[in-house]
């Protein structure tokens, strides 16, 4: 039944969380039987002040003989329990055992129960009126106390009042009387108030426990997340960089931070301003201390390579450079490494594709979805299925501009897959103008018809 109604919980939680997070359902048990064994060392403390309470007040008003043996029944209870607690906190429990050590906590909350129960049933008759009271105070306290320290545990927290309970509400009825009968309909009311206290309380607990997971499996995501971005990062053959709008640097790779952080590693240069690698830079002879120099080697390249300078949606600043002498692997040109990078950086907000010897290497989810492609649809397919104006292949008009290196922009209507034309502007560049065949980059924007 409990673990029914955790499982409710759980599911409902799932169902209300967008990230998809499965709870771990006997970790969430554990936790409340952790809680349930940590209170209870507070409720023994408890249990031990009412018994001296009962001792004292009934004292001489009841059977002595009767009450000893009763609170040394209770001392035996008190001290098991508190040897379990004892022995739980030395144990490694995990959560397959947490079951268990309900049980075992529950039996121990079920002795208490009948001893209370006891207390009623053997001293309650024999009491005067005052004394009674003295009973149904004691026991209302204690009932009142498992509320919050019993929660966590819906068989401790039954096992432990349910015979107090029925046993005074019996006793309440077979006495008769107008007065009584009430006391006993109070007590009902009492009582089910408490019960519904205690399940809310519960809730409570049981959903605090769902958002330390939750909050645990998002970080877990994060730092997965974190590991990907710079594993990926890493994998470049350009020189990485990410700086904030202040100029502190974010993330960059191992490229990165041997050419411009001397033997400085990774670590030690994030945080850095641009500044201080400028500074580092100038240091090491690579670049004038001019503002055109700086400029030139950080963002524009030098005589070794190229760079290029993008923005995120956040306002900061991502920087890579490519070394041709050093790599000549690398020769791929930022605006193509910026397309087959987007889904991984975020950076780019425009319809593109990059063009291979007249044939679509690759384009962004945003093209397709802008000509009503599905997911990879597009790839490998001839040029010209985007836009007649590639017929032709690599010997089509719209190539000759491309030759002289430059970034050209243009008009060009493309071809959905219904068969319509769309009007958009577009932006291109070649890796190598001597060769066509090779790499070109395209950005599509589309226009007002």
């Amino acid at each position: 039944m409990e673990t029914s109604t955790n499982q409710d919980i759980l599911n409902r939680s799932a169902q209300s969380d967008g990230a998809k997070i499965d709870f771990p359902q006997n970790k969430i048990q554990l936790e409340l039987v952790k809680m349930l064994y940590r209170m209870s060392l507070l409720a023994i403390v408890a249990t031990l002040a009412n018994m001296a309470v009962v001792i004292a007040g009934l004292w001489d008003h009841v059977d002595n003989h009767a009450l000893v043996i009763w609170a040394a029944s209770v001392l035996i209870v008190t001290s098991m329990r508190f040897a379990l607690v004892k022995i739980y906190q030395k144990s490694d429990a995990g959560p397959d055992q947490a079951g268990r050590w309900e049980h075992l906590f529950s039996y121990g909350s079920l002795a208490m129960g009948l001893n209370w129960a006891a207390l009623a049933w053997f001293f309650f008759p024999q009491a005067d009126i005052l004394h009674r009271l003295v009973i149904i105070f004691v026991l209302a306290g204690m009932t009142a106390g498992s509320t919050g320290s019993l929660a966590p545990s819906l068989l401790a927290y039954l096992g432990f009042n349910i015979p107090p309970i029925a046993t005074m509400v019996f006793l309440m009825f077979s006495i008769g009387g107008k007065t009584y009968s009430m006391l006993g309909i109070l007590i009902l009311i009492y009582i089910a108030i408490q019960a519904r206290v205690a399940h809310f309380y519960r809730l409570q607990i049981i959903q605090t426990s769902i958002n330390y997971f939750k909050g645990d499996a998002l970080n877990e995501r994060v730092r997965q997340a974190e590991k990907r971005l710079t594993d990926a990062i890493e994998s470049f053959p350009e020189e990485f960089a990410l700086f904030d709008i202040d100029d502190h640097l974010i993330l960059c790779n191992s490229k990165y931070s041997k050419r411009h952080g001397k033997s400085s590693g990774v670590e030690n240069l994030i945080g850095m301003k641009f500044s201080d690698l400028a500074r580092l830079a100038i240091e090491k002879g690579e670049v004038s201390e001019s503002e055109t120099g700086l400029r030139s080697y950080f963002l524009q390249g030098n005589a070794s390579g190229r760079g290029s300078i993008q923005l995120t949606r956040q306002g900061d600043i991502i920087t890579m450079h490519s070394d041709y002498q050093r790599n000549p692997a690398s020769e791929t040109p930022l605006i193509a490494m910026q397309l087959v990078n987007e889904t991984l950086l975020g950076i780019s907000h425009e319809n593109m594709a990059l063009i291979r010897n007249g044939i679509l290497a690759t384009c962004n989810a945003k093209l397709e979805q802008l000509l009503g492609y599905g997911a990879g649809e597009l790839a490998s397919c001839p040029a010209q299925a985007i836009s007649p104006q590639f017929s032709g292949g690599i010997n089509a008009g719209i190539y000759m501009q491309l030759r002289d290196g430059q970034v050209h922009l243009g008009k060009i209507e493309l071809l959905r897959k219904d068969g319509s034309l769309l009007p958009c502007l577009y932006s291109s560049k070649a890796t190598n103008p001597v060769d066509m065949a090779q790499d070109t980059a395209w950005v599509f924007t589309e226009v007002d018809h």
